[in-house]
C-alpha cells in the first residue's frame, strides 16, 4: 500500500498552463491489484482497487477539498483503460458561493472523455440542489445541466452581494436550466418562487 501526504494553502497553489492544480492530503491507498500477462502476444490484463480521500484542487477560480472516492481501475489490450461507475462525496466547492455535501454517482468514459453523472446533490445557499442525470464532455462546446434548487434562503445571495441594507425572509425553489460554455456559465429561462410559509 502507498499514501501521498502534501498539504498547501489555496491562495499558494500555483497555476499551470491549463490552470489545473490538485494538492493531495491521502491519495490512492491500494486496496487490492491483480495483474496476468501473456508474453507472447503482448496481451495483458489487470484490476486495482484505490482509495481516495482528501483530496484538493483548483481549477481557475473553483476551489475543492474533502474529495473521497473508490476507484476501481481495469486495464487490458482488448479494451485498455476503464474506470468503474464509482460513487463521489466532496465536503466543500468554492465557486464564489460555497456549495458543501455533494455527493454524484459517477460513470467515466475514459476512451470518450466524459462522464456520466447521476443523483448529484449537495447544499447551498441555506438549502438544497440536486441536478438532473448528464453527461459532461471535456471536449465539447457546451455542456447543458438542470439545476433544481430547494428552500433557498435569499439572504444568501443579499449578503454575498454585500448590500447590507437590504432583508429578505423566507425560502425560494424551482430550476435553473444552465449552460457551460468553456470557462462561462449561462442561465437561460430560470425560475424561482417563494416556498409557501
Amino acid at each position: 500500500s502507498s499514501r501521498w501526504m502534501s498539504s498547501s494553502s489555496r491562495s499558494d497553489w500555483p497555476r499551470t498552463d491549463r490552470r489545473l492544480v490538485w494538492a493531495i492530503c491521502q491519495v490512492a491507498r491500494r486496496k487490492s491489484s491483480t495483474w496476468t500477462m501473456a508474453s507472447a502476444g503482448m496481451a495483458y490484463r489487470g484490476h486495482s482497487t484505490h482509495d481516495v480521500a482528501g483530496l484538493a484542487g483548483l481549477y481557475n477560480d473553483i476551489g475543492m477539498a474533502g474529495l473521497a472516492t473508490t476507484l476501481e481501475v481495469s486495464m487490458d489490450s482488448a479494451s485498455h483503460f476503464t474506470i468503474a461507475p464509482a460513487t463521489v462525496v466532496i465536503d466543500l466547492v468554492d465557486v464564489g458561493v460555497p456549495i458543501t455535501k455533494v455527493t454524484a454517482n459517477v460513470t467515466p468514459d475514459v476512451a470518450g472523455l466524459a462522464a456520466r453523472v447521476d443523483a448529484l446533490s449537495g447544499i447551498a445557499l441555506g438549502g438544497g440542489f440536486s441536478i438532473d442525470p448528464f453527461t459532461y464532455a471535456t471536449g465539447a462546446e457546451r455542456n447543458s445541466l438542470q439545476v433544481r434548487l430547494e428552500h433557498v434562503q435569499p439572504q444568501f445571495m443579499v449578503d454575498l452581494a454585500e448590500f447590507e441594507q437590504l432583508e429578505i425572509t423566507g425560502t425560494m425553489s424551482g430550476m435553473l436550466p444552465v449552460t457551460l460554455l468553456g470557462n462561462a456559465v449561462r442561465i437561460d429561462d430560470g425560475r424561482l418562487t417563494n416556498d409557501p410559509p
